[in-house]
């Protein structure tokens, strides 16, 4: 076969192939986004832990798991931010809503829970400190004795017997667990 006919049947592919690209990607349906509309009928921030003024024009509501990275990031980065400039000033006033979406990760929750029945302002300082803890999302590491050792060493006026015995109680686990129904 010669050169010059090689050519011209390798442009010629190559033209019909881009044609067909072109028609293809014309005819075939376009994808319409995902909307997600969320029920906000079943949110709920009564006994949930908050921060700011309970007139602020804004409620922020802030579904978070102790054991997520991404949750972690926030706490260090973003929520600084949120706290200064908008809680602080009294345009948002902030919800806590445990919930959990890695697995072993109830026992931290319940301890929040633990932490805001015995003095709701020190809540913030005790979940500052899990997170600030946090260990591999893989492994056991939300344990109760691991729990009750943060409060002991960084949250000192939190009553850590009375910690331990609502851990171990399982006191707040259905709270923890409607949370999460609730996310």
């Amino acid at each position: 076969m010669n050169p010059q006919r090689l050519t011209l049947i390798t442009a010629a592919i190559l033209v019909l192939g881009i044609f067909g690209f072109i028609i293809f990607n014309r005819a075939r349906p376009t994808e319409q986004p995902v909307q997600v509309v969320a029920d906000l009928s079943k949110l709920s921030y009564e006994g949930q832990p908050a921060l700011g003024d309970p007139n602020a024009p804004v409620k922020l509501a802030m579904f978070e798991d102790f054991k997520c990275p991404a949750c972690k990031n926030f706490e260090e980065i973003v929520w600084p931010k949120i706290e200064r400039d908008y809680i602080d000033t009294g345009k948002v006033q902030a919800f806590f809503i445990y919930q959990q979406i890695i697995p072993n990760s109830t026992v931290a929750g319940i301890a929040s829970e633990c932490v805001l029945e015995q003095n709701p302002d020190l809540f913030w300082d005790y979940k500052t400190i899990v997170y600030r803890s946090q260990g591999n999302e893989a492994q056991d590491w939300a344990t109760a004795s691991k729990m009750v050792e943060l409060a002991k060493t960084y949250v000192p006026d939190i009553n850590a017997d009375e910690l331990n015995t609502c851990i171990a109680e399982d006191r707040h686990k259905a709270k923890v667990e409607a949370d999460t129904d609730m996310g």
